[in-house]
């Protein structure tokens, strides 16, 4: 027999079942994700970590001075390549 979880509930007056307030909704919400993609095939996994390398890169060079410098300095090494 499995263990019985109390799961503490996030909405005020509903003790059972709990229901998971806004971090833990967000929390349960990446688990599923990663639980359903932990066996994509190594290019799909790859294209979406790329999207989101590439989602990554433009907010630091949008956001922080020190990256936008780098970036500019990296993009232009590679052309020159």
């Amino acid at each position: 027999m499995l263990p019985m979880l109390k799961a503490k509930s996030g909405v005020p007056g509903v003790s059972w079942p709990g229901i998971a307030g806004p971090v833990a909704a967000r929390l349960l919400a990446l688990q599923f994700q990663l639980d359903r993609t932990q066996y994509w095939p190594a290019d799909a996994l790859q294209a979406h970590q790329l999207a989101q390398l590439r989602t990554l890169q433009d907010f630091c060079h949008r956001s922080v001075p020190f990256y936008r410098d780098r970036l500019a300095r990296w993009a232009d090494h590679r052309m020159a390549s």
